[in-house]
Formats: C-alpha cells, sequence, structure tokens
C-alpha cells in the first residue's frame, strides 16, 4: 500500500505540502464550508492513477499567520488503494491533528480561535516528513489485507452524501464512495435518528393543537353568524324607523306638537336601541379578532383591505420580501465568537458577530437585522449582539442598507440545551 501525506491551508496565503500531482485538485478545499470539521472521503483520478483521499478539514474558526479570518486547515491522506476501516484513518489524523498540529502548526487564540503559528506549510518540511512516517507506522500496525481493497475507477455520479459521525458505519460509507465516489462526515450534520426525532415532535405538537384549531373554526363560524344576525337586526331597525318617519310626516298640522312629542319619543327609543346593537357587535367583532390572531397563518380567513396601507403594514411587507431574497454575496461567511454550533450559544449572553469576505462592500451600507438578540453595537463589520433570554434561536440576516434593503446573508443560530 502506497501513503502520502498532504498538507494543504491558507497560513498567508495558499499553501500547499505533497505531491506536485494533486496540487490543483487539493486547492479546491479553499471554499466556505457549513461545518467546522469534516472528515471527506473522495476518489479522485490523477496523472499517475486512482486513489483514496481521506481528508481532516477544520473551517470558520482559523485565522492566518497575520490574524485574518476566512482561513482554513487540511490534512489529507492519499492511498493507493481504498481502506474500509474509516474509523482508524479518522482516529489516526484526528490524534495527529491534536497532539502536532494544535499547538505548533496552529495556536489557541481568545475566542477558542486558531491562528497560524507559520507563514507557509513547507516551513515544517521536517517535521512533515516525520509526521507521514508516524502515520504510516501507526496505520500498518492496525490495518490488514482485508481492510484494503483496489479501487477500479471513480463513479461518475457526484452527489453529495453527508453523514453524522456518531451514526455512520463502514457500509453505509462503502455504498456511498461505490455510487458517486465522495461522502462528508461531520458530527455537525444532523443525523437520521435527530431528524426522524426532529419530526415527531412537530408531527406530535401539530396533532395536540388540531383539536384546538377546531374549536377556534366553529367559534369563529358562530361569531360571523351572530355578526350578520346583527347585521340584519340594523337593518330591520333601519326601515321600521324610515317608516314611521313617513306616517309621522303625514299627520296633519293641528297634531303637530303631540305628533312630534311622539315622534321624539320612539326616535329616542330607536337610537337607543341601535346603540345597544351596535356595542354588541362590536363586543363580537373583538371576541372574533381575539380567536382570530390565535389560528395559523393557513386557516385564517382572508378580508380585503383598502388601498391606505398603515405603516405597521409596510414594514411587515418589507420583511417578507427581505425573508425571500437570495443572499447577494453567498461567499460571505458569519463568524462568531465563543459559539459552537455543537454546543449552542447561552441565552442572555453578549456575542462578537464577524460579516467575512465583504471585499465589494463597504461597511457603511452594512447593518444586521435580528430575531431573538438585540444589536449592542457596531464597528466596521463587526456587530456586538445580545441574545435574548427567553428564545431558543436567533435570526441574523446581514442586509445592505438600500431601497429597498438587499440581503446578503443569512444564518440561525441555536441555543445550549
Amino acid at each position: 500500500m502506497e501513503l502520502k501525506l498532504i498538507l494543504s491551508g491558507v497560513p498567508k496565503g495558499e499553501s500547499y505540502w505533497g505531491p506536485q500531482e494533486d496540487k490543483q485538485y487539493i486547492g479546491l478545499l479553499y471554499k466556505p464550508s457549513d461545518v467546522n470539521h469534516r472528515f471527506d472521503i473522495a476518489l479522485h483520478h490523477n496523472e499517475r492513477g486512482i486513489y483514496a483521499y481521506y481528508q481532516y478539514l477544520v473551517y470558520n474558526t482559523v485565522n492566518d499567520y497575520e490574524g485574518r479570518t476566512g482561513s482554513y486547515f487540511g490534512i489529507t491522506l492519499r492511498l493507493d488503494h481504498y481502506c474500509k476501516d474509516i474509523e482508524s484513518i479518522y482516529q489516526s489524523l484526528d490524534m495527529v491533528y491534536r497532539k502536532i498540529i494544535v499547538g505548533n502548526y496552529l495556536v489557541v487564540t481568545n475566542g477558542n480561535r486558531l491562528k497560524y503559528n507559520i507563514m507557509s506549510l513547507s516551513d515544517k518540511d521536517a517535521e512533515n516528513k516525520k509526521m507521514e512516517e508516524s502515520i504510516k507506522s501507526i496505520l500498518s500496525s492496525v490495518l490488514n489485507n482485508n481492510d484494503m481493497m483496489s479501487i477500479p475507477s471513480v463513479p461518475i455520479d457526484k452527489t453529495h452524501i453527508k453523514f453524522n459521525l456518531s451514526e455512520v458505519n463502514q457500509t453505509e460509507v462503502f455504498n456511498a464512495i461505490g455510487r458517486n465516489g465522495f461522502c462528508s462526515i461531520s458530527d455537525e450534520y444532523i443525523g437520521q435518528k435527530e431528524a426522524i426525532r426532529l419530526k415527531e415532535e412537530y408531527n406530535n405538537g401539530a396533532k395536540s393543537r388540531q383539536t384546538e384549531i377546531e374549536s377556534l373554526k366553529q367559534a369563529i363560524q358562530s361569531n360571523e353568524t351572530t355578526i350578520k344576525e346583527l347585521e340584519n337586526e340594523c337593518a330591520r331597525a333601519k326601515a321600521k324607523e324610515a317608516g314611521n318617519q313617513a306616517v309621522s310626516d303625514g299627520v296633519t298640522l293641528s297634531h303637530h306638537h303631540s305628533s312630534h312629542h311622539y315622534g321624539s319619543h320612539h326616535r329616542h327609543k330607536s337610537t337607543l336601541s341601535k346603540n345597544m346593537l351596535l356595542i354588541y357587535v362590536l363586543a363580537v367583532m373583538a371576541i372574533a379578532g381575539g380567536v382570530f390572531l390565535l389560528l395559523p397563518e393557513d386557516d385564517k380567513p382572508v378580508f380585503a383591505q383598502s388601498d391606505t396601507q398603515t405603516e405597521s403594514t409596510s414594514e411587515q411587507k418589507n420583511n417578507d420580501d427581505i425573508a425571500e431574497q437570495d443572499e447577494c454575496l453567498p461567499d460571505a461567511e458569519i463568524d462568531i465568537e465563543n459559539y459552537s454550533d455543537k454546543k449552542g450559544y447561552m441565552k442572555g449572553k453578549i456575542y462578537s458577530v464577524t460579516l467575512n469576505k465583504v471585499e465589494t462592500v463597504s461597511s457603511d451600507s452594512i447593518d444586521l437585522e435580528l430575531i431573538g438578540a438585540t444589536k449592542t453595537s457596531k464597528e466596521d463589520f463587526k456587530f456586538s449582539i445580545l441574545t435574548d433570554s427567553l428564545s431558543d434561536s436567533v435570526i441574523m440576516i446581514f442586509v445592505k442598507s438600500t431601497t429597498p434593503k438587499q440581503v446578503i446573508k443569512r444564518r440561525i443560530i441555536k441555543a445550549h440545551k
């Protein structure tokens, strides 16, 4: 079995250490990642043949030698055979990363971020060769011929399959590589068990509320019927009053005084009756409005609106437009100090949020809109936010302060359970 070690990253510009025929292929790793730590397995055909690449990758938390964010670090093993024992390879690379890379190639800085301690991976040439021999020694002592198999070809299908680290097994990975030639493994990916649990929680919650929703629907129908009856009663009262007025106008002048007295008394009584009906109608409508607010959006009846919209309606429309917008800078990155997707954030705590990779936009034109948190300060592309003590999540939307607003980047983070 042939084994080659490849190191890649961005200590001060892109840097590479390993076989030259793989430099361009490994350069594809320098791109945004949706998780901080990944273990990728891929098949690739270079100028020398077909190889299996096992890649231990760290994103989002790495700064370059001068402290700039947006860097990454990668350890890659290139094998001329496919190794089915993915656990042994992952554990070997994880140990090398924790024991050799961190503290030597990378150092821990404020906010548990990592910063390059070297300007080029070639600066550690002797250490890199020694690391390669150590990995060979470790794997040769734990792997056997049954763990290895030849690689006949690279599959054409390139579907990106993701697995949760705690749930995946050798068979699932082997099947994914056989179909697609690639898969990605991380403890930050939602596993099948977690997805099933979340779906069950949603279905149970919806089912528990269904009885209440049906009851509210019936209450609305009953109130609508009552309102209609009261409207008809008001119409009949108006018609009756108009008829009485016509009769009163036909009375002779000699009876003017008595008729005037009777008509005034009758109109007073009729007006009082109308006022009572109007008060009752308003009360029923207020009750119906309260019930209406409790219904889900899909179950609410649609009412016609006037041409003049209130300020709150316009603001809601603007928020809906922002929510539906695509990101105008999808490669931008949102960095949160002292935050881990795995552990979540602490409620009621202040976090520093920085928008990176937005060189084409000035900081003056950028704002941060929040749901579940409050913005406390801003400096260039860096914001301080205070998370709500009651909210279980925070929605961050970076926007251009133009008219209309334009979404730059979104991110949702969850609170620590």
